[in-house]
């Protein structure tokens, strides 16, 4: 049984993905300093989004009007949902998130928490 996100969720996710590759000058500096931890957390964000975006089926496109089948393994799906899910959690007390009022972000960030909690019932049926 395949794993499918709803456009809104695909997109949501994407966007997800798309802000945290703003990281990679973070991880550059945390590499040059030689700080493990901190290279392991921004280094798994990263590989996380690239992996679904080319091995998992997501795509390049910010916004998609049809369903986006899910094409990695179900356990990898649940993995890496599970870090999107919290990351997506954390973001509730970044103080980015309200400025400005932030429902739109809120939205995105239940949205990112919508998605993961349907990939998790679909993978386990799979």
């Amino acid at each position: 049984m395949p794993v499918v996100l709803q456009p809104k969720e695909r997109d949501a996710l994407w966007a997800q993905i798309a802000g945290e590759f703003t990281l990679f000058g973070d991880l550059d500096q945390a590499m040059h300093r030689g700080e493990a931890m901190p290279c392991e957390d921004l280094g798994r964000k990263i590989a996380d989004g690239f992996r679904l975006i080319i091995d998992g089926g997501l795509g390049w496109k910010k916004h998609v009007p049809t369903p986006t089948v899910l094409t990695l393994p179900a356990s990898e799906l649940i993995e890496i949902f599970s870090r999107m899910e919290e990351q997506a959690i954390s973001r509730y007390g970044d103080p980015e998130v309200f400025a400005g009022g932030g429902e739109a972000e809120i939205e995105e960030i239940e949205t990112v928490r919508a998605a993961a909690a349907s990939v998790f019932e679909q993978a386990r049926l799979a």
